[in-house]
């Protein structure tokens, strides 16, 4: 599971600024081992300081800036199993992904292909059944129950203004 990236070098003595997923940010030094996506490299790390956008810290082995600015972009993900269960009305984002998007009379729309965070709010993006892909805010008012283990979101979807859908 993602649970967070570094987006960048600070200073001069190899710290890296590390964007977190988890939901008290500095606990990303918690987890261990964190590994690339690959799953063959390990990275320990240990967070200096944070800052309005990113967490500083400072990585085993890494010793000056041009190290640090070639990881950029690298990823730390963490065994599903190390994560603690989520609680009976939380649900971790990888859960929803391939769940189906069903309205109120049970008609199957689409399904989630992504969950995302720009910074404004969760968006959600569902592939609908006639193949085109759309993101929609995930609300409550537009998702307001999550059947995780019946394998369905129910969804009262806004009136699309403007299709821009990708068809794939």
């Amino acid at each position: 599971m993602d649970i967070g990236v570094i987006t960048g070098a600070h200073g001069i003595r190899g710290q890296v600024k590390i964007k977190s997923f988890t939901t008290n940010p500095s606990d990303i030094a918690l987890y261990k081992p964190l590994l690339n996506a690959e799953g063959t490299k390990r990275y320990e790390l240990r967070i200096d300081a944070a800052t309005k956008n990113a967490l500083v810290a400072t990585l085993k082995g890494v010793k000056d800036r041009n190290t640090a600015e070639t990881l950029r972009g690298t990823e730390f993900f963490v065994a599903k199993s190390s994560l603690p269960p989520p609680d009976d009305d939380e649900f971790y984002y990888e859960d929803l992904v391939g769940l189906e998007i069903r309205n109120a009379a049970g008609e199957t729309l689409g399904k989630v292909t992504a969950l995302q965070d720009f910074g404004a709010g969760d968006v959600i993006e569902i592939r609908h059944t006639n193949g085109t892909k759309e993101m929609y805010p995930f609300t409550l008012a537009s998702f307001p129950e999550i059947f995780i283990t019946e394998g369905y979101i129910l969804a009262d979807l806004p009136e699309i203004i403007e299709a821009k859908g990708e068809k794939e």
